[in-house]
């Protein structure tokens, strides 16, 4: 191992105190494995830091074996913790729960529940867990409770600046790639979770370009030893849709029900809007997809017209006669 990538962590005491830290804050268990990963030291060291946190008055650490991994686990002392939460902000934590729960993997689930019941404890007259007064609406769920392990582990990558090497089913070449990549943000969109990233080593693509990869494509995720340093570009400017492309000023006049609907909702930051004197709306916004914004204004049927660009409307043109063309053609 590098000397500057053993210093990251300073002195053998403060590793033992990162991994006290990382052991009591969470409540959570960890396996052998991941904690050697995430400290960037040998399993044997990690055992010899335990053996130091089981001597700590009061530090209650438990080990058991599970599919063959060594886990580890500090148990938050519930009687020592004087906290106190407002049933407010409980039932504002559970709508944000049950927005997202078709999101989480089962896990995840389970113990955002057990949080919340226990938070629920705390308050004032609290007990149980609250009430669903929420629900998630959708097309296309995906069951991410065969990823936990990827959006943990990304999740700890994010945290510590270490870049990940992923193996991706990419949809659009038909074939498994390989990167090794910053992960920047996890995003949620469209009922499915995605990971916003910047490459280092791509094979053909250039470095440092933006990727943005569903999470249920990745087929494994590891992190890697190397860090990586947060640039200004990683905060992209938002606006419609993925970053597929630079960004591009689009009009679209829309007509009825369709106008109403997009009046009432934002699309990017700096959008404009303008009635005609038939009613007609006219939204003006800034879109990162092509893609998107064909899609996008397809769905509406006649109530909407992409005005500009022009050759983004050339582009719906053939696509709109191409969706008539399969219509009018006999069926087989």
């Amino acid at each position: 191992m590098r000397t500057q990538e053993r210093n990251r962590f300073g002195s053998p005491g403060l590793r033992l105190i990162q991994l006290y830290i990382l052991l009591a804050s969470t409540g959570r268990p960890y396996s052998l494995t991941r904690l050697a990963g995430l400290l960037s030291c040998s399993r044997q060291t990690v055992l010899r830091m335990i053996d130091q946190i089981v001597r700590i008055p009061k530090a209650k650490c438990q080990s058991w074996l599970d599919g063959g991994e060594r886990f580890f686990q500090i148990v938050p002392d519930r009687q020592a913790a004087q906290l106190n939460f407002d049933p407010e902000i409980i039932r504002h934590l559970a709508l944000c729960r049950d927005i997202v729960v078709h999101l989480l993997p089962e896990n995840f689930h389970k113990e955002l529940q057990a949080t919340l019941k226990h938070l629920s404890g705390t308050a004032p007259e609290g007990r149980g867990n609250p009430a669903a007064l929420a629900e998630p609406w959708g097309k296309g769920f995906i069951d991410y409770s065969p990823f936990q392990d990827i959006l943990e582990t990304v999740q700890d990558a994010m945290r510590l600046s270490r870049l990940c090497r992923v193996r991706y089913q990419s949809r659009s070449v038909g074939q498994t790639l390989s990167y090794l990549a910053a992960p920047l943000r996890i995003i949620a969109y469209r009922e499915a979770l995605y990971l916003r990233c910047r490459l280092y080593d791509a094979g053909a693509r250039p470095a440092r370009e933006y990727r943005t990869l569903a999470v249920h494509r990745v087929k494994s995720l590891h992190m890697e030893q190397a860090g990586f340093k947060p640039a200004d570009s990683d905060d992209r400017e938002p606006g419609f849709g993925f970053p597929f492309h630079e960004p591009l000023r689009v009009r679209v006049a829309f007509q009825k029900g369709a106008a109403e609907y997009v009046a009432e909702r934002t699309w990017s930051p700096g959008q404009k809007l303008t009635r005609r004197k038939d009613g007609t709306l006219i939204l003006t916004f800034t879109a990162t997809s092509r893609f998107e914004v064909i899609s996008w204004v397809l769905g509406f049927g006649p109530d909407a017209e992409l005005i500009e660009p022009r050759e983004l409307r050339e582009e719906m043109k053939e696509k709109a006669m191409g969706i008539l063309a399969q219509y009018t053609k006999p069926m087989k």
